[in-house]
């Protein structure tokens, strides 16, 4: 209440209305309390602040709202306040009413009368706790940034527009060597080289110009107290920077991070030399594969040629046993030739699949098929189930599957003295389009004992050491069967469950043909319900033929032996249901398959079924016994689905007698071509011209490529009948094959008309085809050149002109030298005068034993060798290394075969030399090698004049 001059009767004239009003409009909860406690005034915000009404505010104090002990602590506070006449601050947890709990910042501050005497306390207080959250967080925020510039190993730092330091981590301070307060206002120059300086600054004003970050940016720096003397001394880092941005998006500098990658570079230009090294490496190692490949084909080709030829020739028994040794032997190295190079390829990565459609049935079953002859010898039963449920036709590679195939039942064959190899077929999981099988070899061989099983699959590695010496082999084919499935998507393993025997699975994923064969092709309505009698001891042989019977309808049923089949086939007579089919196994004990036979034709109640002899092998005279024991059909074990149904199918259908062996048909080749022959080594040359003339074929010989092009275009000028075919060697002098062919290539763009040209090279290597094929030419052979695999070739390539074709099949063999005629790698010791220089009773091993044969060798080696020796002389004069090269190479092949051992090594020595361009090393050879050249010779003489 105030009196007539405006002034408050009050105690509290500060109490107006004006400050009433004043602290309602403050956002700020107020209370004001006398001395002794009470309630004097609450603003609108308290109010709400503490849910309250102020009408019951009035008058009170802090006992009539709070605990005792809450209300004496804040009276305490309010005395302290009241005696000293300061202002009190402090923070505390207030639970709002929606049940929150706030931290509060409140203050109390003392009034004054005019005597200067507290009459009251003013108490404010306001929510903070949001403001506190956030101090918190950046006080945590500046904590974590200070560690990690403090410990932090990669350097850190931010510079002005000027690229001046303003704060850097404790390792940029460490790295130049001063206190972290020191480096604000410094610049990279005052530390590093100026070069280094200079650009880094012009990066930095790069970026603040462009606004677009550098990351990883490798750097190389030096500080500037490194030596002159220590190029390589200095530090090589990765480096990020970013256009620092004030609020408002305007450049104030730069943030960078730089990591010291010197020793990453150092380890990362060690990795990639050690790359360059394996690659030249793998290079090299390639590289030799592919000149160990050439040198052994080309005087295998000899080898194998002239036993080939020999063996078309009249051998008594002690030659013809010769000539197969030879064949064996070659045969033999041949397969070890080919396991280094498929292993050479496939370790390169280099060895690629084929996919083609092809039938699964008869490429599994026919692969096997070729292994019967090696399982009827031991006695062993040789199986091959295919699941009904797979389909026939597939893509893949079919060549390598057989090569896996061949591998492991060649093994199991190998290491088995008795009882049975069996391959299955079965599915995986077959869809629409993906076809994953799973593939089991099982046999009743020698097992493997379990702790060799981990290591049959690494390189070069066998059960057992003795297993080589008594079996043979590289260990070279698990490892490539392995490299081959995994390439095929698959896996292989062995079973370790097995305790008899071993068992290999291995799996292969293929891809299903669209086109399937139909069933209606195989007529099967006429086969439905057919009673057929399964007869074999084999319980596995009689469940896989009973299965492929079940699977076209017939009803078949299985017996063990020739009694258990004559007591069935009783009962099924009298039972009014006698057999039509009977398949017979031919050699079972106690009853053979043409005694039971001979049974059951001659004993008409047994309604003369049709009778199918299955058996291991065919025999001398089984045609005769067949037809007289009454039976219509005779196959080989393992039974192949496809040929059973055909056979079946026949017999039903025409009741003819047909002996089917396991022998391909007869092949037909065109002959009384006009060959060119071109080949630069004389023996190879022999070798060739022996085969095509054994075709019947006119051959014209060319020694070196320009002879060859002088003969084609000799033809061409007269108008003559232009040869029919061209066998074109690619090593030749002067002018190789492919500089040959592009020349005969050219010519013919002329003159029209096209002559196919086939190149024979000891190249085997992955590539070796293709580049040939690139250059003009139409077909490939590899070196050593069968004859079948010649004539085939041939014929893939010429339009047979005349009737006449070869009667003879021509036998197929596969085989380099034997071990023991391989020569050294180094050459024999200068003063080794007593060596022999040519073993004749050596070469009449290697070659078929007819002097005639030997006597035209030596004649063609006699013209052929002074000839090449002077060629390298004259070569070695003048400098000419491919000329060197050359020569040595076209004498060693020949002395290879003659077995002319030092000589052989010296030309092989001296061509390395020529190919390193070692002018020293052949010089020094040169004597030796001339020497050796005429004693050789001499000594071909001498046995020439003795015979």
């Amino acid at each position: 209440m105030n009196d007539s001059t405006g002034q408050s009767n009050s105690p509290f004239p500060f109490l107006t209305d004006s400050y009433r009003t004043l602290a309602d409009d403050v956002p700020v909860a107020m209370m004001v309390k006398d001395s002794g406690g009470k309630i004097l005034f609450a603003n609108t915000a308290y109010l709400e602040f503490s849910g309250r009404d102020l009408q019951k505010l009035i008058g009170k104090n802090d006992y009539d709202f709070v605990s005792e002990q809450l209300a004496a602590k804040y009276r305490r506070i309010d005395q302290q306040v009241i005696e000293h006449g300061q202002p009190y601050k402090a923070y505390g947890k207030h639970r709002a009413l929606d049940g929150r709990t706030l931290l509060i910042e409140y203050h109390k501050k003392p009034v004054f009368d005019d005597a200067g005497a507290v009459v009251a306390i003013q108490f404010m207080c306001w929510d903070v706790t949001r403001r506190k959250n956030a101090e918190t967080a950046l006080a945590h925020e500046r904590f974590l940034f200070d560690s990690l510039l403090e410990n932090a190993a990669d350097l850190i730092y931010f510079k002005d527009q000027q690229s001046r330091f303003t704060r850097v981590s404790k390792s940029v301070s460490d790295r130049f060597g001063v206190t972290q307060q020191d480096l604000p206002g410094k610049k990279e120059a005052d530390f590093i080289v100026a070069e280094h300086a200079d650009q880094t600054r012009a990066d930095e004003q790069q970026i603040m110009a462009s606004r677009e970050p550098i990351i990883s940016q490798l750097e190389f720096q030096k500080l500037k107290d490194i030596q002159a003397d220590q190029p390589d001394a200095g530090t090589w880092y990765s480096t990020t920077k970013i256009p620092l941005l004030d609020e408002e998006q305007n450049i104030i500098g730069i943030f960078g991070i730089s990591r010291d990658v010197t020793e990453l570079k150092k380890s990362r230009e060690k990795l990639q030399n050690a790359l360059l090294m394996a690659d030249g490496a793998s290079r090299a190692k390639s590289e030799f594969v592919a000149n160990m490949s050439h040198e052994i084909r080309t005087p295998m080709n000899g080898i194998i040629g002239i036993a080939e030829l020999l063996s078309t020739t009249k051998l008594d028994a002690d030659q013809r046993e010769y000539v197969d040794m030879i064949q064996q032997s070659s045969e033999s190295l041949m397969g070890l030739l080919n396991d280094i190079l498929d292993f050479s390829k496939i370790e390169a990565g280099k060895l690629e699949l084929s996919s083609i459609p092809f039938n699964l049935s008869d490429s599994v079953g026919k692969t096997i098929q070729t292994l019967a002859g090696s399982a009827n010898e031991k006695g062993l039963e040789l199986a091959c189930r295919i699941s009904p449920e797979l389909p026939e036709r597939l893509i893949g590679d079919p060549s390598r599957l057989r090569q896996v195939v061949v591998n492991l039942v060649g093994n199991a064959i190998k290491f088995t003295e008795s009882g049975e190899v069996v391959v299955e077929v079965n599915s995986k999981s077959v869809s629409d389009k993906i076809a994953i099988l799973q593939f089991t070899v099982r046999d009743t061989g020698i097992g493997i004992p379990p702790e060799k099983q981990s290591v049959i699959f690494e390189e070069f590695s066998q059960a057992d050491s003795s297993t080589t010496r008594r079996f043979g082999g590289t260990g070279l084919g698990l490892t490539i069967s392995r490299q081959l499935v995994e390439l095929m998507g698959g896996e292989i393993w062995i079973d370790e469950q097995v305790r008899s025997g071993t068992t290999f699975h291995f799996t292969a994923e293929f891809g299903v043909a669209e086109e399937q064969p139909a069933t209606s092709q195989f007529q099967l309505d006429s086969l439905e319900g057919v009673p057929a009698l399964v007869v074999d001891d084999n319980a596995t042989n009689r469940r896989i033929v009973g299965e492929m019977l079940k699977g076209w309808a017939l009803v078949p049923k299985e017996v063990n032996g020739g009694v258990a089949a004559i007591t069935e086939m009783q009962r099924a007579a009298k039972a009014g249901i006698p057999y039509r089919l009977v398949l017979l196994d031919c050699m079972m004990p106690g009853m053979d398959g043409f005694s039971v036979a001979e049974l059951i034709t001659g004993n008409p109640v047994f309604k003369s079924p049709t009778i199918i002899m299955i058996s291991s092998a065919a025999g001398l005279g089984d045609a005769a016994r067949c037809k007289a024991a009454g039976i219509t059909h005779h196959m080989i074990k393992p039974v192949i689905k496809s040929e059973l149904f055909d056979v079946i199918v026949d017999a039903f259908g025409q009741r003819q007698i047909r002996f089917e062996q396991n022998v391909e048909a007869q092949p037909t080749y065109p002959s009384k071509l006009s060959v060119l022959l071109v080949e630069d080594d004389p023996i190879n040359q022999y070798v060739a011209e022996g085969f095509l003339k054994h075709g019947n074929h006119d051959v014209t010989c060319a020694n070196t490529g320009q002879q060859a092009l002088d003969l084609f275009e000799e033809r061409l000028k007269a108008g003559q009948t232009m040869f029919d075919l061209i066998l074109m060697d690619i090593q030749m002098p002067n002018m190789d094959g492919f500089k040959t062919t592009a020349l005969m290539r050219a010519k013919e763009t002329n003159s029209g008309g096209h002559v196919p040209i086939i190149a024979m090279t000891a190249a085997a290597m992955k590539g070796d085809r293709e580049r040939c094929l690139r250059a003009g030419m139409d077909g490939y052979l590899a070196k050593p050149i069968e004859m079948k695999q010649l004539f085939e070739t041939m014929s893939e390539h010429v339009i047979t002109k005349h009737e006449n074709s070869i009667d003879d099949k021509i036998p197929r063999t596969e085989s380099p030298v034997t071990d023991n005629q391989r020569e050294p790698d180094t050459p024999p010791a200068a003063d080794n005068a007593t060596a022999v220089q040519i073993d004749f009773d050596q070469t009449l091993r290697n070659i078929p034993h007819e002097e005639g044969f030997l006597n035209q060798l030596l004649t063609i080696f006699l013209k052929e060798c002074p000839s090449l020796v002077a060629q390298f002389q004259q070569s070695h004069q003048i400098g000419d290394f491919d000329g060197m090269k050359r020569a040595a190479h076209t004498l060693q092949g020949s002395c290879r075969i003659l077995h002319a051992p030092e000589l052989a090594s010296l030309a092989r020595h001296l061509e390395s030399l020529a190919i390193e361009k070692n002018v020293e090393s052949i010089s020094l050879f040169v004597p030796r090698f001339v020497e050796v050249a005429s004693q050789t010779c001499e000594a071909i003489k001498v046995r020439l004049s003795s015979t």
